[in-house]
């Protein structure tokens, strides 16, 4: 009986532990809610789209309790979103809902709690609820409020209460909060009372008849259930089936006991059967030892045994006749085999030399091609290094063969110089196929300067067991590419003087002093006045192009507004928005802060993204300029966004880009298919010197687009970027 009051003790207070925890894990799923940053963006701005989506997370979070009502308020208590059935309107302040509820969350509110009491203390009811309330809080302000109510009837899924099990929940007062079994309630009330006027924490055990005649024993277990986070208690009974059950477990570990001590008996036996033949055994041992070692003669066999271990005698007397005879066949047999051998042999050092001239002929072939060739297996070591790689890294094949490739030869990424993670080892770790990279080595001297690398790796059986990769000097390279810009800088320049005349001439003739122009020749000047036009332009694109690629556009990094320049370049091209019937919108947050970076340059961006959307959006389209203030690290749209960034988006429901295409967008000179076709103009240069713009302030920009649905542009701006100031010529606009 002991036995059984101290584990229903333990039970008890598991339950209690049960329900504790639970109300933890409660106040843990109000805590995601008010930490939500769906919630929290809704309280912020409370758009439809908002409030649709926290609602999703209340639903998720009430099935999850699962919980009677769920809310969101404002600062005020005014109801922003619920799960409750009941009807009740938004906008309501959840400290006036009826049924005491309001008072409840009020009095939370006004302590700071969390946690209430149960709802309608004043007597007995079979389950009652408790009411929840947490602040929303964003930098350390109360926003608004998450609440919500809980049934505690749901304890008796959460409890699992054994078959026989009867339990109640009593609150600091003294009322019963919950009934979860069969145990008439007075006969419960009746131990209760005992307990609190007394001052116990043991009842003294008594027999009761229920409708099915089955007896009761209430047991000594109140004082082992306490919840502690609201000092509510958990009394039990226990059906006297279980002490019943307590005899039948006894009964089962008297057969177990049983069940070891005649397995023990019956290994005993075994020892001691087995030690009366060991002594015997180990004397054949010792001849059979003897025979192993071919010393038949030193161990002769005993005979005088006519038991079992002396016929075995005599059956080792055979064995050593038979293998004797077996020796002189095996001899003859290994004769033959050592011939086989000879003959394997020689095709081997047939097949060998064979290997060898195939070997060298390989190396011949690697010696003779003028780009540097080295392999690596896969833990990073040189075994391949050709003569063209020696001769343009200066290390001999002696000094690199063996040794990890990362401890000699050194790869910085162009132009900037600074470390990468090795596109080899990303490579051998099977994270990329095969890769092409513009980068800088150094030589055995120190000397850096440019290769162009193609990596592939090695494959066998589906592992990747090494890499080859392929490189050469692009030094002459890149001193005719640099010409090419010079050219086109210098070009621009020259072309810009005959282009300044035919503008300002063609003005002239255009003027009503003219008056005596034909219409005809009016036309045909306005002609070349626009084309002179798109030349200048062109000309101008050129030549801010060379100035980037050159390295010396001049930066001036300073504090400026984002709203300012947004609605700069809006002003600049509302004419054509106006000839075009857009709707075009600029919405900057107040919560955007300033950005520390050179405005020219971000302007010329937000300008090609906005006349590009204009552009290629037809008439009666919308433009949509938007920028909101990232303040963690996160992803969106498809890209990794660092904290303290700025996200410019420009959206269009224009002609949009070919998939197929989407890869192009921002090289040079490219203009998408589906556009050609179209009355639009343009170099093919923005969206490249775009690009390039963007490296220079330290930003990153993309795109998504669906053909025939339209495109958002976007750019991610730090708030403070350390931008380098290495040029000292201005952007033409």
């Amino acid at each position: 009986m002991q036995h059984t009051t101290d584990y229903f003790s333990q039970s008890l207070q598991n339950y209690a532990t049960a329900v504790d925890q639970k109300l933890s894990n409660l106040q843990a799923d109000l805590g995601k809610v008010s930490t939500s940053s769906t919630t929290t963006d809704y309280l912020s701005q409370k758009t439809p789209a908002n409030r649709d989506r926290v609602n999703k997370e209340l639903q998720l979070q009430s099935i999850a309790g699962p919980w009677e009502a769920l809310y969101v308020t404002d600062l005020n208590g005014k109801i922003l979103a619920t799960t409750s059935q009941k009807p009740i309107e938004l906008g309501l302040p959840i400290f006036a809902l009826p049924g005491g509820y309001g008072e409840r969350f009020k009095i939370l509110r006004d302590k700071n709690q969390i946690v209430s009491d149960v709802q309608n203390t004043a007597e007995n009811v079979e389950f009652g609820d408790i009411s929840m309330l947490r602040p929303i809080v964003v930098d350390g302000k109360t926003i608004g409020y998450t609440a919500g109510t809980y049934s505690l009837k749901n304890f008796e899924n959460l409890l699992n209460i054994s078959s026989g099990d009867n339990l109640h929940i009593y609150n600091s007062q003294a009322l019963r909060v919950a009934q979860l079994g069969d145990v008439p309630v007075g006969f419960m009330h009746e131990s209760i009372d005992k307990i609190y006027q007394n001052n116990k924490s043991v009842v003294e055990a008594k027999s009761i008849n229920i409708n099915n005649n089955t007896q009761l024993i209430m047991l000594p277990a109140f004082g082992s259930g306490v919840i502690s986070q609201l000092n509510w208690r958990i009394v039990g009974a226990l059906n006297i089936d279980r002490i019943l059950s307590d005899i039948d477990g006894f009964r089962r570990e008297v057969y177990i006991v049983t069940f070891v001590v005649l397995f023990l008996v019956d290994v005993f036996l075994i020892f001691f059967f087995n030690w009366l033949i060991v002594n015997p055994l180990r004397y054949l041992k010792i001849i059979a030892q003897g025979i192993a070692a071919g010393d038949y003669k030193e161990h002769p066999l005993m005979d005088g045994r006519g038991d079992v271990i002396g016929r075995l005698q005599h059956s080792v007397s055979d064995m050593a006749q038979t293998l004797i005879h077996q020796q002189f066949l095996l001899e003859h047999k290994v004769k033959d085999q050592t011939i086989q051998l000879t003959n394997q042999v020689k095709d081997l050092s047939s097949a060998k030399a064979e290997i060898l001239q195939s070997k060298a002929k390989d190396d011949a072939l690697l010696s003779s091609i003028g780009e540097g060739v080295f392999a690596v297996n896969h833990n990073k070591e040189i075994i391949l290094f050709n003569k063209a790689a020696s001769n343009i890294t200066g290390y001999s094949v002696e000094e690199v063969m063996g040794r990890k490739y990362d401890e000699i030869l050194q790869f910085k990424v162009e132009k900037s110089h600074t470390g990468i993670s090795t596109f080899i080892d990303q490579t051998l770790k099977g994270k990329q196929g095969v890769v092409q990279v513009n980068a800088f080595v150094k030589n055995k001297s120190g000397k850096w300067f440019p290769i162009a690398d193609s990596v592939s790796p090695v494959v066998e059986k589906n592992t990747i067991s090494g890499a080859i990769i392929v490189f050469r000097d692009i030094t002459k390279e890149l001193q005719i590419e640099e010409t090419k810009t010079e050219f086109v800088s210098l070009a621009s320049h020259q072309l810009r003087t005959p282009l300044t005349a035919i503008s300002w001439y063609t003005e002239l003739l255009l003027k009503d002093s003219h008056k005596d122009l034909t219409a005809n020749q009016r036309k045909y000047i306005k002609e070349v006045q626009l084309g002179n036009e798109r030349m200048v332009s062109l000309v101008n694109a050129l030549l801010n192009l060379s100035r980037l690629e050159l390295g010396t556009v001049a930066i001036d990094p300073q504090e400026i507004s984002l709203s300012e320049v947004c609605e700069s370049v809006q002003s600049e091209i509302k004419l054509l928005i106006k000839k075009r019937k857009q709707t075009f919108t600029v919405d900057v947050p107040s919560t955007v802060p300033a950005i520390k970076t050179d405005a020219q340059l971000l302007r010329i961006i937000l300008q090609n993204f906005v006349t590009n959307a204009v552009k290629y959006t037809p008439e009666n389209g919308t433009i949509e300029v938007h920028a909101e203030y990232i303040n963690k690290n996160t992803t969106k749209y498809g890209q990794k966004i660092s904290a303290n960034t700025v996200l410019v988006s420009v959206e269009d429901n224009g002609y949009g880009i070919p998939k197929a295409e989407n890869s192009k967008i921002f090289t040079k000179l490219y203009r998408a298919s589906n556009i050609k076709t179209k009355n639009t103009d343009g170099t093919g240069l923005g969206m490249y010197m775009v690009k390039l713009l963007a490296e220079i302030l330290k930003s990153s920009i993309w795109f998504t687009s669906i053909e025939g649905k339209g495109s958002t542009f976007y750019l991610a701006i730090p708030v403070d970027a350390k931008l380098n100031k290495a040029g000292n010529k201005p952007l033409e606009m």
